[in-house]
């Protein structure tokens, strides 16, 4: 036992920790997901291969040995979601590469003013709505499925476009630096087994988005004029307006790069 600890080397250790932190990520990655479940699924087929050297099943390793000459194909099939997410994230651009929200303009309190009296108006009426800002994390290709705008956020145009009946209703608006990019853009929908029942397409897709990019999404309920938020694939139910009115002005006001850890560190404590 000594003589294999003293062959340990510093690589080997680092080797240990990458391919632990690997797995940890993955591990959380999909848990509360159908992948998780069918992950478990693969381990029970594995029992019979483990313990064949001592109860011999003839018929069942034939079986399963025949399946696991596929099983690479099989995995990226079924986890191709999870991989797609996985990548997502490790693409993300740094927020000091990246362009920041509100570095391109002065007005900024003003659009965030403008947005949330747009959604007190949208809650009382119980018009639902999903409003997504960019952050460091490319959106064009959620972009790029809905209307093009460029237009400049106000009221107005908010509450018109979620408004039926108006044709741009059902999605999403995407904003990105002072303008909407886009409205009635398609999100990915999360695939988390644990949310309650009567959340619905909006606030499936207000998660989605959130999982695979740094972005915050705000959805309004249609059924209860609820607001809630999104950040980093967690919802935060029935949300004040003020508190959302704090939120995006601490995540998105005008900042220099080097303080974008302070961003992180309040990210990580709206949790």
């Amino acid at each position: 036992m000594l003589d294999l600890i003293r062959d340990i080397k510093i690589n080997d250790l680092l080797d240990i920790f990458i391919v632990s932190l690997l797995i940890y990520n993955f591990l959380r990655l999909i848990s509360n997901t159908r992948a998780f479940q069918i992950l478990a699924g693969i381990f029970v087929l594995i029992i019979p291969l483990a313990i064949s050297p001592w109860y011999p099943l003839p018929t069942i390793n034939w079986i399963l040995r025949h399946l696991f000459q596929i099983g690479i194909l099989s995995l990226i099939i079924i986890f191709q979601s999870e991989i797609r997410k996985a990548l997502a994230q490790l693409g993300q651009t740094s927020s000091f590469m990246g362009h920041r929200m509100s570095a391109f303009y002065s007005d900024f309190p003003k659009m965030v003013d403008e947005i949330i009296s747009a959604l007190n108006i949208l809650a009382k009426n119980k018009i639902g709505a999903i409003i997504v800002f960019e952050h460091s994390t490319g959106l064009q290709n959620f972009i790029d499925t809905g209307l093009p705008m460029d237009s400049k956020v106000t009221r107005d145009l908010l509450i018109t476009i979620f408004t039926p009946p108006s044709l741009l209703h059902d999605g999403a608006i995407i904003i990105s630096g002072s303008r909407i990019k886009a409205a009635s853009c398609v999100l990915p929908l999360t695939d988390r087994s644990d949310l309650q029942l009567h959340l619905g397409t909006r606030h499936r897709a207000a998660i989605g988005i959130s999982e695979i990019s740094d972005a915050l999404s705000i959805v309004v309920s249609e059924e209860r004029g609820e607001i809630s938020y999104c950040l980093n694939g967690k919802i935060y139910r029935n949300q004040e307006l003020d508190v959302l009115s704090r939120l995006i002005k601490r995540i998105y006001a005008p900042r220099p790069w080097w303080k974008d850890k302070i961003v992180y560190k309040i990210k990580r404590q709206e949790k």
